[in-house]
């Protein structure tokens, strides 16, 4: 499910500038250029992703574009399953997005959550009761915050807590959509949602440091400046795993690039953002790796030590078996009804 032209639609509503005289044509002009830019951006964001899904993950020949298209099409399904990143966030969502408390299944249809995210630690009494109603009329639910699992629970809401399915596929698994590096110089990876002085102050600090050159991930045209080192614009799947996969050093304040970097036993520092911080937390708490959370006063050891995957691989591998017994689970439970 995607809600067709959701981006493009918001970033190029020109029928909503207004010429207001504290404006100016220039101001329109400019806005107007900008988001020309970001609508290329955003289709080549896209592209990238629809060609990674068609070539690696069989998909069904019915698409859905609206939540009106799933209400009236919708195949019937022993088993619907929603899973993926901060799904139920109506902040970050900016309100809910029904389809993925499968509102729109057949009857008789057993309602799944695979590792799905909340984002939020704390959401207000209105959307909690809706959450709460909602997500009580699923089969079977697992989340990927231990947080949310907490918060389900004490209110009589079944959960599991299962790792993201990025940290499903093994390093080894991961390796074989990767090629020869991209970048011959060792490097140390900025991948940040925003522009935080913080992080690029680190980075900058580390670098120098380690005798590394920066790379910076940007997904927007207005990202490129302001940034330190050498920035890859919209980086394909592949092109993503590849900078990841042979960073010397990893920045991040993105869940992905945390798990990607924990599944690469990359040497990386987490700078936690102002919000939507507990899928971070709770991995990293999980695998015993939360001193990779930057702390000032903790710069020089955080920077300095080497970590040792030794615990954390431990762990993530008696995850992962937990994760697809639960999954089996599942379907162990249909064949059985």
């Amino acid at each position: 499910y995607r809600e067709k032209d959701y981006d493009y639609q918001r970033i190029l509503n020109y029928g909503s500038y207004r010429t207001r005289k504290e404006h100016g044509a220039k101001k329109i002009l400019k806005k107007i250029l900008y988001d020309m830019m970001l609508k290329k951006s955003v289709m080549k964001f896209y592209k990238a992703c629809d060609s990674f899904l068609c070539d690696n993950v069989k998909l069904s020949s019915q698409k859905y574009y609206s939540e009106i298209d799933l209400e009236k099409n919708v195949n019937r399904c022993d088993i619907m399953c929603v899973g993926s990143d901060q799904v139920w966030n109506n902040i970050h969502n900016e309100g809910i997005e029904w389809p993925f408390f499968l509102k729109f299944c057949h009857e008789g249809t057993k309602k799944v959550s695979f590792s799905s995210s909340l984002g939020i630690e704390n959401p207000d009494e209105e959307y909690a009761k809706i959450l709460y109603s909602e997500l009580n009329k699923f089969d079977k639910l697992s989340v990927r915050e231990k947080q949310t699992q907490q918060m389900l629970n004490s209110v009589g809401i079944k959960s599991e807590f299962i790792i993201d399915p990025t940290l499903l596929y093994k390093k080894e698994q991961w390796q074989e959509l990767i090629h020869e590096r991209n970048i011959k110089e060792k490097y140390l990876l900025i991948y940040q949602f925003g522009n935080s002085k913080e992080i690029n102050k680190i980075a900058k600090k580390v670098a120098k440091e380690k005798g590394l050159i920066i790379v910076n991930i940007v997904f927007h045209p207005h990202q490129v400046i302001g940034r330190p080192g050498k920035k890859i614009v919209v980086p394909t799947v592949e092109e993503f795993l590849n900078l990841l996969f042979y960073a010397d050093f990893v920045v991040t304040n993105s869940f992905h690039g945390t798990s990607f970097s924990i599944n690469f036993e990359k040497n990386f520092i987490v700078v936690l953002r102002k919000d939507f911080n507990i899928r971070m937390q709770s991995i990293l708490q999980t695998l015993h790796l939360d001193n990779r959370i930057y702390i000032q006063e903790k710069e020089k050891e955080i920077i300095g030590n080497e970590i040792d995957y030794n615990k954390a691989n431990e762990v993530l591998s008696f995850k992962r078996k937990e994760a697809i017994e639960w999954l089996r689970g599942v379907f162990a439970d249909e064949k059985s009804s």
